[in-house]
């Protein structure tokens, strides 16, 4: 979840065209991990104004030691690397999100950890804004 976090961070912050919308969202995402699918994991969370402006706030430090790379925008499709070599357990990765005012949706692959080979996760995201915070 905590990089899920960070990608919808990121998505506020680096928007270049459809933006998301401030309000309640509905999250949602799908991890396999070595080819067993895990429960979803959701989430409901306000996203006000101010936190679209301090991402740090919105993703609760989720980022320490990840930096994002080669990120390209599409109109509303954000495709990315991500890095956390500083992180505790290093992983790398890239991804892809497409987003509305209203609707996330996304695929991430990371590998996790420096062993041979390494662990790799395949996750389905997806977010829908529900309205105002309540």
């Amino acid at each position: 979840m905590r990089i899920f976090l960070l990608i919808l961070g990121a998505a506020f912050v680096n928007a270049a065209g459809a933006e998301l919308g401030e309000g309640n969202w509905d999250l949602e995402i799908a991890t396999v991990i070595g080819g067993k699918a895990g429960p979803a994991m959701k989430q409901s969370r306000c996203v006000k104004s101010e936190d679209i402006q301090n991402v740090a706030k919105l993703i609760g430090g989720a980022g320490a030691g990840c930096e994002f790379t080669n990120r390209q925008f599409d109109g509303a499709t954000f495709r990315f690397d991500l890095s956390c070599a500083a992180a505790p357990v290093p992983m790398s990765g890239s991804g892809e999100v497409r987003y509305s005012t209203d609707v996330l949706d996304g695929q991430i692959q990371i590998r996790v950890g420096s062993a041979t080979p390494p662990m790799e996760l395949r996750s389905n995201l997806k977010a829908r804004r529900t309205g105002p915070c309540r």
